[in-house]
């Protein structure tokens, strides 16, 4: 027999039973839930982190495309590479094997850029290192330059030009390496201390550029050139650098060459540069002693010729014998009855260094310009050799 308090306990235990067995069923599905979320977001790390794009269905899913993005991740094929899990060996290419540098040969030197009305200033050659025998003067001339005593170089190299006796290839190299020195001796406003041919003069109230070059032999054009110096605008108080001249020229017809130089306060040859030249046709050119006729200097000047009778107005383009002309002067006893001789311009340049001339000779539109500002009428002279 059952009691009425026993029939409520067992009613009420069958009650609560299946919420019981309903409480002890949610911590698994908890469990199981967190384990898929895991599982997705494992995956999904796994995805990002591989570099790899979503799959189609995703992509329609989120409606998100990287390469929408980033064009380049279609295109660009470099792994996403992962130091220690998946990296692969890379070979490293051999570095390539090493090239002997070859210079180019120097690029012939162009002549600077001068204003407008101003004469082009010597390009010098480079001073030449050549094999000489030690302990000789050549040699020491040599060293002396190479040493940065340029005076005492330039000096020892004269001595040995115009000294005598000297092998052409040695003579040829003394010229380059002169040539060079003078850049900075004597076309340049520098001046060295101890410089036998240059100084420098302070300009005194009332000087004028033209008397002060009378003075020193030399041509106001020369000193403005070197200067750099308009000669309406100097000032008293204001120095420049003088060269004592007067230049000199020696022309050596089987070389085509005309060598310029200076004597210095000693009276001792300096050389200053050289030119190519071109001469008389069939050797027409005469050799003798000249000097630059007085008032023979002369610019854009009208021209006959004396075979034809052709007649060239002055500025005249096609005037034989171009810019300049020096009328030259015989002063020995084979030159000084011959008559209209003179160192002139072409507008035939291929014709330096060869004879095409009617006797005269005949240089490149800049050399002319240059010796024409050098030379003084009634000062310098000329000497024409075999």
């Amino acid at each position: 027999m059952v009691l009425a308090s026993q029939m409520a306990r067992d009613s009420s235990r069958r009650a609560s039973g299946p919420r019981e067995n309903k409480r002890k069923a949610w911590p698994w599905v908890t469990t199981g839930l967190v384990l898929v979320a895991a599982a997705v977001g494992y995956v999904w790390y796994q995805t990002a982190m591989s570099g790899s794009s979503l799959p189609a269905t995703a992509k329609a899913a989120s409606g998100f495309d990287p390469s929408a993005v980033h064009p380049q991740a279609k295109a660009d094929p470099t792994p996403v590479l992962r130091f220690g899990v998946n990296t692969p060996s890379v070979a490293t290419p051999p570095a390539p094997a090493a090239q002997p540098v070859v210079s180019p040969p120097p690029a012939p030197s162009s002549p600077p850029v001068a204003a407008p009305g101003a004469p082009v200033l010597p390009t010098a050659s480079p001073a030449l290192t050549i094999a000489t025998a030690p302990g000789s003067p050549l040699e020491q001339g040599m060293k002396l330059v190479e040493q940065g005593k340029l005076l005492d170089g330039r000096r020892a190299l004269s001595d040995l030009l115009y000294g005598g006796s000297i092998a052409p290839a040695d003579a040829q190299a003394i010229r380059d390496t002169l040539a060079s020195v003078n850049r900075k001796l004597i076309f340049s406003p520098e001046v060295i201390p101890g410089d036998t041919v240059s100084e420098y003069y302070v300009i005194q109230p009332g000087d004028r550029l033209t008397k002060i070059a009378w003075q020193h032999k030399v041509t106001h054009q020369f000193l403005e050139l070197i200067n750099n110096v308009n000669p309406n605008r100097i000032n008293a108080g204001q120095r420049i650098k003088l060269v004592n001249g007067p230049f000199h020229v020696v022309v050596n017809k089987s070389d085509y060459r005309l060598d310029v130089f200076v004597n210095d306060n000693a009276g001792k040859k300096t050389y200053v540069r050289s030119f190519r030249v071109g001469l008389g046709e069939a050797d027409s050119t005469p050799v003798g002693s000249w000097i630059i006729r007085p008032g023979g200097k002369a610019t854009d000047s009208g021209w006959t010729n004396p075979r034809t009778g052709e007649t060239f107005a002055p500025r005249d383009p096609k005037n034989p014998i171009g810019k300049y002309w020096l009328a030259l002067q015989g002063t020995d006893e084979k030159t000084k009855s011959l008559r209209g001789y003179g160192i002139h311009g072409t507008i035939d340049p291929a014709s330096i260094g060869h004879q095409a001339s009617m006797g005269c000779v005949r240089m490149g539109d800049a050399d002319i310009e240059l010796v024409y500002r050098m030379l003084v009428d009634g000062q310098s002279t000329v000497l024409i050799q075999p």
